[in-house]
């Protein structure tokens, strides 16, 4: 004795072929219904005697053309629909598509310390660092996306509490898919431990001018322009 299929399996079944079912449905319903009226208008006259052939004629005609009627209300009525369902779903879809686009980018850039030194007295060009502190530290940030990243500041954290302060570094261009290292300077380290491996923060601008922070526990979030950023460490 054969099984009727779960109702679960029946509607996956219905959703998946698609408006067009629908529409076959409606119209079905919708002719036995004209075929009803049809056929009851001529029982009827069958049943009541004496009414005119013409009158029988004219009245099953009227039936039909306002079943027709109906008819075409309902699949219009479906049409309209189906067709704004479709929209909804292309513009959910697009939405979605943005959104990941928008975080890819952003998605492949990291930095982390390389290396802890004393303080150093020049930079690179020679210059001299006045900027305090008990140590320099040495950041690698890598842009693992096809576009280049802008105003890319790392900045190094001196404890491993959530009330940290941190010192930042100069605003850098990091090309696509590439690596490059910088010192940041005028570090406050405390003595011994895990000290030398500083948490590092990083704030930087992809190709589409969006602001981003990625925060020392890996969570990224987009920003204003200007906001200080260490008060998502609370959401």
């Amino acid at each position: 004795m054969p099984v009727a299929p779960p109702d679960s399996d029946r509607r996956d079944s219905q959703r998946s072929a698609g408006p067009g079912w629908v529409t076959g449905r409606i119209a079905t319903v919708v002719t036995s219904l004209i075929l009803g009226f049809v056929g009851g208008g001529l029982a009827a006259g069958f049943v009541v005697g004496g009414l005119p052939a013409g009158s029988l004629a004219e009245w099953v005609a009227a039936v039909g053309t306002a079943g027709a009627v109906l008819a075409s209300a309902f699949l219009l009525r479906h049409e309209i629909q189906g067709r704004r369902d479709d929209e909804r779903e292309r513009a959910a879809l697009r939405t979605t598509e943005f959104a990941e686009a928008k975080r890819r980018q952003a998605s492949a850039l990291s930095a982390w310390a390389l290396a802890t030194a004393p303080p150093r007295e020049h930079d690179e060009n020679g210059n001299r660092v006045q900027m305090g502190g008990n140590a320099s530290v040495r950041v690698a940030v890598r842009n693992g996306s096809d576009e280049p990243a802008y105003n890319v500041r790392a900045y190094v954290r001196f404890h491993y509490g959530e009330d940290a302060g941190s010192m930042g570094s100069h605003p850098h261009l990091v090309p696509p898919a590439s690596t490059i290292e910088f010192w940041v300077d005028g570090i406050e380290l405390p003595e011994g431990g895990l000290a030398y491996l500083p948490h590092i923060e990083l704030v930087f601008t992809d190709a589409r001018g969006t602001h981003w922070a990625r925060l020392h526990n890996g969570r990224l979030h987009e920003v204003a322009e200007g906001t200080r950023w260490s008060h998502l460490l609370e959401d």
